[in-house]
């Protein structure tokens, strides 16, 4: 949760966060192959039980890596796909690219980040179960210019441009807890 980011931050950096917006919620999907070659349904049991090869963010490198490692464990499944990923990638650039070559068969990434992709050789599919993770904007204590910054923070969060960040992906619903 935010909170529990924002002290992390806080801990690493000696820094101050003042101020939070949420942006809205952004969602893992699975990337396959035009045509789905390997029929992969989009289960996140798929990779284990039928020997499919995987690429993933680093969970020690950033926040896709890091909630995609939170969403196997919590679906208990990190030991068993791990032994098919075949490559662990800073970010999500390079993902797509592993699965257009064939390198992998599938990859885990933000749906926010296929807009910005060539998917004339990828299909994008919902992960079951699917799983979202909050974004917030924060003001951090050192921000030189408080009121500029808390007007940007107005500014992204107003309904013109929800409705720009809903065109990349990210949802306003809010995430359900159980």
């Amino acid at each position: 949760d935010a909170t529990t980011s924002f002290s992390e931050f806080q801990l690493t950096n000696d820094l101050v966060v003042t101020d939070s917006v949420l942006l809205g919620n952004n969602r893992l999907v699975l990337l396959v192959q035009k045509n789905n070659p390997k029929q992969i349904d989009g289960n996140i049991k798929s990779p284990i039980d039928n020997n499919i090869s995987i690429a993933i963010a680093n969970p020690e490198t950033g926040s896709l890596g890091r909630e995609t490692n939170k969403m196997l464990n919590k679906q208990k499944r990190f030991s068993s796909v791990s032994k098919n990923i075949v490559s662990l990638t800073v970010d999500s650039k390079g993902l797509d690219n592993l699965v257009k070559t064939g390198e992998a068969d599938c990859a885990i990434t933000w749906i926010t980040t296929t807009k910005e992709i060539d998917l004339s050789k990828l299909e994008i599919l919902e992960l079951e179960p699917s799983y979202e993770s909050p974004i917030y904007l924060g003001l951090m204590s050192c921000s030189t210019n408080q009121t500029i910054a808390k007007y940007f923070m107005d500014f992204v969060t107003s309904a013109e441009q929800t409705t720009i960040l809903q065109q990349y992906g990210v949802s306003k619903r809010r995430v359900q807890v159980f």
